[in-house]
């Protein structure tokens, strides 16, 4: 599968939200600090997939289903 097709698709919904949220919101934090959660919760988002995988490979080796 095309990585370059699918990254578009996936943060492109997030970043029209932030993007309503700062403009309708009336006391929204600046569009910097959004952007900032964004990529934490990215990052935070990655690691939690990639220690999913790790345990699941892990618990497969130990019982092996």
């Amino acid at each position: 599968m095309n990585f370059e097709l699918l990254v578009p698709w996936a943060v492109s919904p997030p970043l029209l939200f932030l993007a309503y949220y700062y403009w309708r919101v009336s006391n929204a934090p600046s569009i910097l600090r959004l952007l900032m959660f964004f990529i934490i919760g990215a990052i935070s988002g990655f690691i939690s997939l990639g220690l999913g995988l790790l345990f699941e490979h892990v618990a497969n080796l130990v019982v092996d289903w």
